[in-house]
């Protein structure tokens, strides 16, 4: 929308226009506001900070098509946090929540930004790693167990190991 500016006051006519297109024109925007806030609710996990499972799996098809459009390798690794169960039974669900956090944040921190982190179910992950082969998925296989190993989460008084 524009308004023309010249030494001149608006007419009526124009100041008219103005007062009954604001009003629209706040609505649409705080609307274009919340459809993006509602779409980055369904991409993004709100407990890990990694992929929605089904925003993971449109983003790991199209880097599978773009990987063999260009011939290059893509390697998928499933992590599942054995005995996870066990730290909600103990500890709470808030916990769990917060051991689920800081492994998000692991992953972040130790992936490159190019690779996939999504959060497939419950404790279960996907990550993609375009560009890499096995021996590559090994080493980053490795590293995530050791760096997830040694996660210690804060639960109220006591440490929660993953």
């Amino acid at each position: 929308m524009g308004v023309p500016v010249t030494n001149r006051p608006l007419s009526p006519t124009s100041k008219r226009a103005l007062a009954l297109l604001a009003p629209l024109l706040g609505d649409s925007l705080q609307t274009a506001h919340i459809i993006a806030q509602l779409r980055e609710l369904s991409t993004i996990d709100s407990v890990t900070g990694c992929a929605t499972r089904p925003d993971g799996l449109e983003r790991l098809r199209a880097e599978l098509k773009r990987a063999h459009r260009a011939s290059q390798q893509v390697a998928v690794l499933m992590l599942d946090l054995d005995y996870f169960k066990s730290i909600n039974d103990r500890y709470g669900h808030q916990c769990g929540d917060s051991v689920l956090a800081a492994i998000g944040h692991t992953l972040m921190q130790t992936l490159r930004v190019s690779d996939l982190r999504c959060r497939w179910g419950g404790e279960e992950f996907l990550v993609a790693l375009p560009e890499s082969g096995l021996d590559q998925a090994k080493r980053v296989a490795v590293t995530l167990a050791r760096r997830i190993a040694g996660t210690i989460t804060e639960c109220g008084a006591r440490p929660a190991s993953s």
